[in-house]
């Protein structure tokens, strides 16, 4: 239970998160990616923070004992499952809702330049009744800033296309085509 509100939430921990620069970077990208993705359907983290690991030692570095271990915890909104605990079966329009959902998160993380690269059943949670993604520590983000402000990407109606195409060298119909096919992959 949340101190600050009462609100129940859930507490990932992720051990260890300096064992490798490896780890350290995909802990430090996941926690990037969540702090800037607010959406319906993507899980809501409210809170970051570290402790020393109970399972690593210590070392005496200038009159202190300093963890050698430190485990990073991320404080979500609880969710009641994922879609491997679904047991049961689900009608066509049950299925078409949480379809939806899914492409919907999808298309907002693309439009944000970022991709999850690990989308399968036990990422995809279920939270009162809404479809959340949830573990980020596999995505990329194709761009450090914020793609709906840079000259290079155009983004409309949740289709992003590369602007720095060279237009010069294309046809009005050539460029056309290009944007029909974005937009199909797109939708």
């Amino acid at each position: 239970m949340d101190s600050k509100d009462g609100e129940v939430v859930a507490v990932k921990r992720i051990p260890n998160v300096m064992q490798s620069i490896t780890h350290a970077k995909r802990v430090l990208r996941e926690v990037c990616i969540l702090r800037r993705m607010h959406h319906d359907n993507i899980i809501d983290l409210f809170d970051v923070f570290v402790q020393p690991s109970s399972t690593g030692g210590y070392a005496f570095k200038a009159g202190k004992l300093v963890p050698k271990n430190i485990d990073l915890y991320l404080v979500t909104e609880l969710a009641d499952g994922d879609l491997t605990d679904v047991r049961r079966q689900l009608d066509a329009r049950q299925i078409k809702i949480m379809m939806n959902q899914i492409v919907s998160a999808t298309r907002f993380l693309h439009s944000r330049a970022v991709w999850h690269r690990d989308l399968k059943s036990a990422n995809v949670l279920i939270c009162k009744g809404r479809v959340k993604l949830c573990d980020f520590g596999l995505a990329r983000s194709a761009y450090a800033g914020d793609v709906r402000h840079d000259p290079e990407f155009a983004i409309e109606n949740d289709t992003v296309t590369d602007a720095s195409l060279d237009h010069d060298h294309m046809d009005a119909e050539e460029i056309k085509m290009r944007e029909v096919s974005l937009n199909r992959v797109a939708k």
